[in-house]
């Protein structure tokens, strides 16, 4: 299934008209084997479909584990966002640390 009748089927259509979708991401559907709310994804599937769509477009991705589950698994997200955001990640977590930290001077 493609991105517009995936769209449709869900109701997206009405709230992001005239979206523009890259062909190259990968479905769920065409990762795991069945389609969203069809049946319910494993842990392993949703790693596997981050995976994946991090490898399609890795630029406007960040996948982080950010932890492991009581059994050992790997927990996921996915950050998604501009290339050009992506990129400034490092100055926006460093811009933050500088907020965080009360000795830091704020910018002139």
């Amino acid at each position: 299934m493609t991105a517009a009748p995936l769209l449709a089927e869900a109701g997206l259509e009405e709230i992001f008209p005239g979206a523009a979708h890259d062909p190259a991401i990968p479905t769920l559907a065409e990762v795991v084997g069945h389609d969203f709310g069809a049946e319910i994804t494993s842990v392993e599937g949703i790693g596997v479909y981050l995976a994946a769509l991090h490898r399609a477009a890795p630029e406007r991705t960040l996948l982080v584990e950010y932890a492991r589950s009581w059994e050992g698994r790997p927990l996921h997200l996915l950050v998604v966002g501009s290339a050009e955001r992506i990129a400034d990640l490092d100055r926006v977590r460093a811009g933050l640390a500088g907020l965080a930290d009360p000795r830091t001077p704020p910018p002139a």
